[in-house]
């Protein structure tokens, strides 16, 4: 557990420090990290240990990131795996966005629909980005498959929504304790 924790921090660490350097590069743009695995923060604790990727941690040691930026996904329609980890971020204080969102049972298989509640719940709970990544070649994970009419419906839908909800704030009802799990 001790080496674990160590690994954690210093995945964190390495990423702020590499967060430093393009700010320093060009500090007029944000620097917005990519935390894989950032799904599992909250339900499956074996890909936190195993990958060594603590939600937790990385956000306490963000000095440099304008913006966390996760690899956040539903499971068979269930957005809860994608709002636990924007809830998670929220409270410290930075924008956060959605990347790679998808749904990782199905893709965009999922349909539509799917597709578009995930992303209006990234929105609902406060995720100020979302950035959908197009799986090329891999079956039922290439956003293209969707096709142009769906996707403008779908893009529609959370511009719709994201202009609608501007400047407003989640009111949460309740607080999720996140057990640490042994390894």
């Amino acid at each position: 557990a001790d080496f674990s924790e160590f690994l954690q921090q210093s995945l964190a660490d390495f990423m702020d420090w590499m967060a430093s350097l393009i700010k320093r590069a060009d500090p007029s743009r944000p620097v917005i990290s990519y935390v894989t695995y950032a799904f599992a923060q909250a339900f499956q604790w074996d890909y936190v240990w195993h990958n060594n990727v603590a939600l937790d941690v990385i956000c306490r040691r963000a000095r440099h990131q304008d913006v966390l930026g996760m690899q956040i996904a539903a499971a068979e329609g269930d957005a809860h795996h994608a709002t636990a980890a924007i809830d998670l971020v929220r409270k410290y204080g930075k924008p956060s966005w959605a990347i790679d969102l998808l749904d990782y049972t199905s893709g965009v298989a999922a349909g539509e629909k799917s597709l578009l509640l995930t992303s209006l719940s990234v929105l609902q709970h406060g995720a100020s980005g979302i950035s959908y990544y197009c799986w090329w070649g891999t079956p039922d994970y290439n956003y293209c498959e969707l096709g142009v009419p769906a996707l403008r419906r779908m893009l529609g839908g959370v511009k719709q929504a994201w202009q609608t909800t501007a400047g407003a704030r989640p009111v949460a009802e309740a607080a999720l304790i996140e057990p640490i799990m042994p390894l």
